[in-house]
């Protein structure tokens, strides 16, 4: 109640008349750790990241939601959500210049003998960019899900940037306190390789300039469909447009859902070979399936299973395809404090005739235990020790506290201790 007070107050100060009938809330989360991190054993020599320490942002937020009555049942629904930069102030960047682009063979990890779009399996390229004047001297980061839409007995309908199905699902079975940090299990999922160090693939992102639909329950069962247009395109190039549509069963201790996601890039990422396969490709597709239970005393397990597929890749008509799965278990110990252990592994490329396609060295496994201790509702400590293996060609990072720079197939490891506070 204190914090809608406040909320209204505030929103008063800027138009009266415009909040008059808008129940608004203000919520957020401070989560904060300090780090031990690395990623050594990288396939080419010298690329090794050695330890060293830092401090972490782990997804804290400042967001602003409400709704108004319309009568009939009908609400209006609006919501503005920001990260906040805990560990710096610098938001995002504008103006660039002076880029430099270094290419690997990811079979001898040394400088490619050809670079060609037929060989674009067998390396991947990295480009460095030195940025000017365009440090942001401000704790607000990138945008999370902001929307305005309409909810009533037809179910709800929203337009802004998003989550899609298979995001909530992978959140909802991830185990750690906010699905954030580095014990998080996320940046295993919706990936082909490790979409060369990226911190999360295509299906664990938010979609900007998204519309969604979702259903009203029936006995627990709801159905939730997104498209994300493809706004922004290169000139002369076709537009990328994104699908997902998934089921879910939540009802009591049950969380439980399969989504289905394709993307179709432009041109422009068709023929660029540093796109989320470190390859161009015509279709990426997503098959997710996952759960979890709560037994009585707040223990958990969860496990998930999926697919990813990319066609037509480097200007072909191939298919290289990989699976990823897993499970994680958290047990109560005391009333405010539980272990918490998750175990998942990405199976080896497969499809396709380029002969690095079908080998063992795109697999990758993760491991994460940790300890997470409740002081009160809202406030949370918590440790974990989490670590990722890549084969040589492989290349996983972590997702919220990627390690900067990684290297291909190197394994990021790390130590963290912090604290987690929502309001």
């Amino acid at each position: 109640m204190q914090k809608k007070v406040i909320a209204l107050a505030v929103a008063g100060l800027v138009s009266g008349a415009a909040f008059a009938q808008t129940n608004v809330t203000i919520y957020g989360t401070a989560d904060a750790t300090v780090e031990s991190v690395q990623a050594k054993d990288a396939t080419a020599t010298g690329a090794d990241i050695l330890n060293y320490n830092r401090v972490n942002s782990n997804s804290s937020i400042l967001g602003f939601r409400g709704s108004e009555d319309l009568g009939g049942g009908l609400k209006a629904i609006f919501q503005f959500e920001t990260n906040i930069n805990l560990d710096s102030d610098s938001g995002s960047t504008s103006s660039t210049a002076n880029s430099t682009t270094t290419a690997i063979d990811t079979t001898t990890g040394n400088a490619p003998t050809s670079t060609t779009t037929a060989d674009n399996l067998a390396y991947q390229t990295t480009t460095t960019v030195r940025t000017t004047n365009s440090q942001r001297n401000t704790i607000f980061g990138s945008r999370r899900d902001t929307f305005v839409g309409l909810q009533g007995g037809f179910g709800q309908f929203k337009a802004g940037t998003l989550t899609g199905p298979a995001r909530s699902l992978g959140a909802a079975v991830d185990l750690v306190a906010g699905a954030t940090g580095i014990g998080s299990a996320i940046p295993m999922f919706g990936k082909l390789g490790g979409n060369g160090g990226r911190a999360f693939g295509h299906w664990d992102t938010r979609y900007q300039n998204a519309i969604q639909y979702v259903t009203p329950k029936f006995g627990g069962f709801e159905v939730r469909a997104l498209y994300g247009a493809g706004e922004q395109r290169p000139q002369g190039t076709k537009a990328a447009a994104s699908y997902e549509i998934g089921g879910f069963y939540i009802n009591g201790p049950w969380y439980a859902g399969l989504t289905y996601g394709q993307a179709k890039p432009n041109t422009a990422d068709f023929a660029n070979p540093n796109t989320a396969l470190g390859y161009g490709y015509e279709k990426l597709t997503n098959v997710r399936l996952a759960g979890k239970y709560t037994f009585q005393g707040g223990h958990q397990i969860a496990t998930l299973f999926e697919q990813n597929k990319a066609t037509d890749y480097a200007g072909g008509t191939e298919t290289a395809k990989s699976s990823t799965y897993g499970i994680g278990g958290k047990f109560k110990v005391s009333q405010p404090g539980a272990i918490i252990a998750q175990l998942y592994q990405v199976s080896k490329l497969k499809g396709g005739s380029t002969p690095t396609i079908g080998q063992d060295d795109y697999k990758a496994n993760f491991i994460a235990l940790g300890y997470e201790h409740s002081l009160s509702k809202r406030t949370t400590l918590k440790a974990y020790y989490s670590r990722i293996s890549n084969k040589d060609n492989a290349h996983y990072n972590y997702g919220i506290g990627n390690i900067n720079n990684a290297a291909l197939g190197s394994n990021p490891t790390g130590l963290a201790v912090g604290i987690r506070h929502t309001f």
